[in-house]
């Protein structure tokens, strides 16, 4: 693990363990995730298989409620027992600042997802408005993952995904 790697897990784990103590007003579904995180910051994330299968979904997302917005695909990866491991984001506006933040939520959320925090509580740490809808990428990310983690397939727009082999040329 490179230098950047290790800042990158360390910087994670300090994100990790403040969402793990600074939210546990917001709901139950925290504590058990809070008490498994190591105060001493020692790294739990688990790996992922180097080859795994993974499921697409395309979606928008909009903080009005008039529902237009951004287009986004999103892609899920799972550990071998089936867990959602890892998030993919892409927005269809390119080389934007939403472009960088379903970068960075798509990270940040891999990295809660493999330092063991349940999308549950992802769901319910999020900002919502009144009629609860979320506020923010992350609350809507978060939605659909719990739509991946409670039923065989979404009910937006799904497609399985199959990465294409890569040929190790070029």
């Amino acid at each position: 693990m490179n230098g950047l790697s290790r800042l990158t897990h360390a910087a994670a784990g300090t994100v990790l363990r403040r969402l793990a103590v600074a939210p546990l007003t917001c709901g139950a579904a925290l504590i058990g995730w809070a008490d498994a995180v190591d105060p001493h910051g020692a790294e739990r994330r688990q790996r992922l298989a180097n080859k795994r299968e993974a499921e697409t979904v395309d979606f928008t997302f909009s903080r009005e409620a008039h529902g237009f917005g951004l287009t986004y695909t999103m892609t899920v990866g799972r550990f071998a027992d089936g867990r959602i491991a890892e998030v993919f984001l892409d927005c269809h506006k390119l080389a934007s600042p939403a472009t960088d933040d379903a970068l960075e939520v798509a990270h940040l959320i891999s990295l809660a997802l493999q330092h063991g925090m349940p999308v549950s509580a992802l769901v319910h740490a999020v900002a919502r408005f009144e009629d609860g809808r979320p506020c923010t990428l992350i609350g809507r990310v978060a939605d659909l993952l719990a739509e991946f983690e409670g039923a065989a397939r979404p009910a937006v727009g799904f497609y399985p995904f199959v990465p294409e082999p890569h040929s190790g040329t070029g």
